[in-house]
C-alpha cells in the first residue's frame, strides 16, 4: 500500500483528496434524499457535483501521468547506461495516477447514475 504513494508522485494526494469529497458529497446526497426527503435542486446540484468532482480528479491523473513522463525522461537523461528499473519509476507514476484516476471517475460516475436514477423515480411517484 505504501508503494501507491510512493510511486504515485504528489497527484495521489489529490485524487485521494478528490475521494473523500466524492464520499462526502455521496453521504450528503443520501441523506438529503432519504433522511430529509428534499426534492429540490440544492439535491441535484449535490448529485451533478459527484460527476464534477469525478471529472476533475480525471484532470488531476492527467497532470500526474504526464508529471510521472517528466520524472521518467528526467531519469534517463541523467543516466548514462539504460536499465529497465530507471524507466520503470517514471512508469509507475504515471501509469498509477492514470489508473487511480479512472477508477475515481467510474465510482462517480456509478454513483451518479444511481442517485439521479432514485431521484428521477422518486419524483416520479411523488407527481
Amino acid at each position: 500500500m505504501s508503494e501507491i504513494f510512493q510511486y504515485g508522485g504528489v497527484s495521489i494526494w489529490f485524487l485521494i483528496l478528490l475521494i473523500c469529497v466524492i464520499i462526502f458529497a455521496v453521504g450528503k446526497s443520501i441523506y438529503q434524499m432519504y433522511f430529509l426527503k428534499i426534492r429540490d435542486s440544492r439535491l441535484v446540484f449535490t448529485i451533478n457535483s459527484i460527476i464534477f468532482w469525478g471529472a476533475i480528479a480525471i484532470g488531476v491523473s492527467i497532470f500526474g501521468f504526464f508529471n510521472g513522463l517528466y520524472v521518467g525522461f528526467q531519469d534517463i537523461a541523467r543516466m548514462e547506461d539504460l536499465t529497465p528499473a530507471i524507466i520503470s519509476k517514471g512508469a509507475l507514476m504515471a501509469l498509477y495516477n492514470m489508473f487511480f484516476g479512472l477508477l475515481t471517475l467510474l465510482f462517480s460516475m456509478s454513483v451518479w447514475f444511481f442517485l439521479k436514477w432514485r431521484y428521477n423515480k422518486s419524483s416520479d411517484n411523488a407527481s
